[in-house]
């Protein structure tokens, strides 16, 4: 059975064609600013484009993004 993350990155590909989406609250205003970047459902951002947004950076081990100023939380 999938989890919630899952079924995301699911919807996202089908969608969009990738799996670049993030929760809302994990956005600044800054990073949302461009509306035509994004859309916006239920909380969740799915991004337009298949890239990582300013600030942000990709973990290859767990395939997630996560700001420039912190660590990634995987268990690489």
């Amino acid at each position: 059975m999938q989890d919630d993350s899952e079924r995301r990155d699911d919807y996202c590909r089908e969608r969009f064609g990738h799996s670049n989406w993030g929760y809302l609250s994990t956005y600044t205003k800054k990073e949302l600013a461009n509306k035509d970047e994004y859309v916006l459902q239920g909380g969740i951002v799915y991004w337009l484009k298949d890239d990582i947004p300013d600030g942000w950076s990709y973990c290859e081990g767990c395939e997630d993004s996560y700001p420039d100023d912190e660590d990634c939380n995987c268990e690489q």
